[in-house]
């Protein structure tokens, strides 16, 4: 593993060395949430003409995610969608024809599934084109965030591209599925370069602003965003000079309430416990004891079913947290409203 320095983050000169790197082996960005490396990610493959960024979600099937890379890669080639792959179109010749060179015969078939078909029997290869050797083809560049969440399957026929030189892979995990991802089981044990992203300090970020941050607001930043760069670049672009970072939190805060509610939503989904552990952990309480009488068995599995899709964290034994900090303050205020309408409907008007 290698250990990276805050600083790096912002070195163009680092950028650089993933760039190569990725080209020698696969490459894994260890960070937790908002922590700089979905950006990381992002930005290697930004310029690719034909690459593609997967996030799959908790849970997703094998079907799932081959029928997203398809759509990705039909996308990339005509951006307008499938209705505008026409033929009689001259607008729509050059992506057809680049369709075609892509999946040759199968053209038609990457379409259907592009369009919401089921993906038959298609395997990761097929759904990238690269089921026939055309050796005209660069390697698909490939950023997946969160791999942890693909199957094991498609993680082996992705290892298989890789070393067969037809992909490149950058992609995100974090701490808590290191042993899924890189354990001597798993597909990239020994053939991977693995960055941990570090926490870095706001002032770092300083050449981003119109004027200098009071030392005061810089500590509050840096605590409240658990040194995590991604959340302290996007809260340093709500912050406006002569106003406070504590104000730009709460704006950046406030696009997460939408979110808020969605989440406990599919906390339900769950485990019974989890939209109360939520609120309670965003109310900095400890989850043993938030719910009267559960049992501590029941609560540890709501924690480990919470940690799993990557809506909580455990940095410490007994610690647990909101994995996303500015979902936390959401959460949190979400429940206050909730409190509060609910006090209203007992007391009533007047």
């Amino acid at each position: 593993m290698i250990p990276l320095r805050p600083r790096d983050l912002f070195d163009a000169s680092f950028h650089r060395w993933i760039t190569q790197s990725v080209k020698i082996s696969p490459l894994f960005l260890l960070g937790p949430l908002g922590s700089g490396a979905e950006d990381l990610a992002w930005a290697q493959i930004e310029q690719k003409k034909g690459s593609v960024l997967l996030r799959p979600t908790v849970g997703a099937s094998t079907e799932e995610i081959v029928a997203d890379l398809v759509a990705h890669i039909v996308h990339a080639i005509e951006p307008r969608g499938v209705d505008a792959l026409d033929w009689s179109s001259p607008a729509a010749r050059g992506a057809n024809v680049e369709l075609a060179r892509r999946y040759g015969p199968a053209a038609s078939k990457a379409l259907e599934i592009a369009a919401g078909s089921d993906i038959g029997d298609w395997t990761l290869s097929e759904a990238m084109g690269l089921s026939a050797k055309r050796e005209s083809l660069p390697p698909v560049a490939i950023s997946i965030v969160n791999v942890h969440r693909v199957p094991t399957q498609l993680l082996w026929e992705l290892r298989d591209l890789v070393n067969a030189g037809r992909a490149t892979l950058v992609a995100t995990t974090h701490k808590e599925h290191v042993k899924r991802v890189f354990g001597a089981e798993s597909a990239f044990y020994g053939n991977a370069t693995i960055i941990e992203v570090p926490e870095v300090d706001p002032r770092m970020c300083e050449d981003r602003l119109r004027e200098p941050i009071s030392p005061s607001d810089l500590q509050y930043l840096l605590l409240a965003s658990r040194g995590r760069a991604g959340v302290i670049i996007e809260v340093l672009s709500y912050w406006e000079p002569g106003h406070t970072i504590q104000s730009a939190w709460a704006n950046a805060v406030s696009t997460r309430r939408h979110e808020a509610e969605n989440v406990l939503n599919l906390a339900a989904g769950v485990h019974a416990y989890a939209p109360r552990l939520l609120i309670a952990l965003a109310r900095h309480q400890a989850p043993y004891g938030a719910i009267h009488d559960a049992p501590s068995q029941r609560v540890a599995r709501a924690l480990a079913k919470l940690r799993d899709t990557d809506l909580i964290e455990q940095p410490a034994q007994r610690t647990w947290w909101i994995a996303d900090p500015l979902l936390q303050d959401a959460l949190a205020s979400h429940a206050k409203g909730a409190s509060a309408e609910r006090h209203a409907l007992r007391v009533g008007p007047g």
